[in-house]
């Protein structure tokens, strides 16, 4: 039985959790360039900017 209920409890990363933080990644990249630097990478990559970040990252992960 215990078995059982630690499947159902999985904390581990999974597949979709890596691509979801490397569409993030690719996201405040692509912003921080297009803003050609003028702004550090951090008001790019935070906790406000993350859903943005992981929108323009899997958009450009699915046209290229």
């Amino acid at each position: 039985m215990k078995k059982a209920d630690d499947k159902e409890g999985m904390e581990w990363q999974n597949e979709a959790d890596a691509e979801l933080n490397s569409s993030e990644w690719f996201g405040a990249i692509i912003r921080y360039f297009f803003h050609l630097g003028k702004k550090k990478f951090n008001t790019f990559y935070n906790e406000r900017e993350l859903k943005k970040n992981a929108l323009v990252g899997y958009t450009f992960k699915i046209v290229y």
